[in-house]
């Protein structure tokens, strides 16, 4: 389940950002979600999801500004309104929970240096697609996939690494056993992935004052698994650090140029993509 903020920029208070806000748009929205802990324990609640449990329960998107100034590691903001996307795996009560915690809220975001003072003016619940066990999407934040194989030290696999296929899926398949009462055995599961862009590297320092760099890589992809599976990569993203707006993907209908989503104006799938016949055993 998706919600697309519309956010209207004070500018008297101060319109530059971090290029790397990943960590304090993550921080921002757990407070929020959080801040009144009555509603968010009964939110809880009736997803089922245990108080204690520390697993993120949300992804988002890349801040959209249409009209933006770009200044070493800063970003200054021209637009008047920006936009952020946030999306859930669970849908129980998610839409009054959301409209309950951002609506007509006023805060502040940035780091130690620069922040600018935000306003809800609008939330947009999003339509659902309908999931199939073969699907296209395109990476809107990078996909970030660490191995520690062979190392002390943390690996961040590039598409083209032999073992990448295989750890995305194995990623998938963990994240669906955390979110679900549902055991999958992996050698149960047929999965594919094919590249349909050349990926492109990002390389982005979050965490503060530590400077953490974190690689992930933006492409096009045609994934072929358990449409169970490809849903819970949609709605909490695909590979690592979720939590902190990586892997957010759209789906896709076609490989052109052209971007076309796959929902219409009805919310059904324009252009259903033919199922393959990887299922469960």
């Amino acid at each position: 389940m998706r919600f697309r903020l519309k956010l209207q920029v004070d500018h008297n208070f101060g319109s530059i950002l971090p290029l790397n806000y990943q960590l304090e748009v993550s921080r921002l929205i757990y407070d929020i979600l959080t801040e009144d802990s009555y509603n968010f324990k009964k939110w809880l609640n009736y997803n089922d999801i245990p108080y204690k449990n520390h697993s993120p329960f949300f992804n988002f998107s890349n801040i959209i500004v249409v009209d933006r100034k770009i200044y070493g590691d800063r970003m200054l903001i021209l637009s008047d309104t920006i936009e952020l996307t946030i999306s859930f795996l669970y849908s129980c009560c998610t839409e009054e929970f959301v409209y309950y915690a951002f609506e007509n809220l006023i805060f502040k975001l940035g780091d130690a240096a620069s922040k600018t003072r935000l306003k809800v003016v609008g939330i947009e619940k999003l339509f659902s697609p309908k999931f199939s066990n073969k699907m296209q999407f395109i990476a809107r934040s990078p996909i970030v996939l660490r191995s520690y194989r062979n190392s002390r030290y943390v690996n961040f696999l590039s598409p083209v690494d032999t073992d990448y296929n295989e750890l995305f899926a194995k990623n998938l398949i963990d994240k669906y056993q955390k979110y679900t009462d549902y055991p999958l055995e992996d050698h149960n599961i047929y999965t594919s992935i094919e590249l349909l862009t050349e990926p492109k590297s990002k390389l982005l320092g979050i965490n503060g004052q530590q400077r953490e760099l974190v690689k992930g890589y933006l492409y096009r992809f045609t994934i072929e698994a358990p449409k169970e599976l490809l849903e819970v990569g949609y709605k909490i993203g695909f590979g690592d650090k979720n939590h902190l707006g990586f892997g957010f993907c759209d789906i896709l209908y076609a490989t052109d140029k052209k971007l076309t989503p796959i929902l219409d104006m009805n919310g059904e799938v324009a252009s259903p993509l033919k199922k393959a016949s990887a299922q469960l055993d």
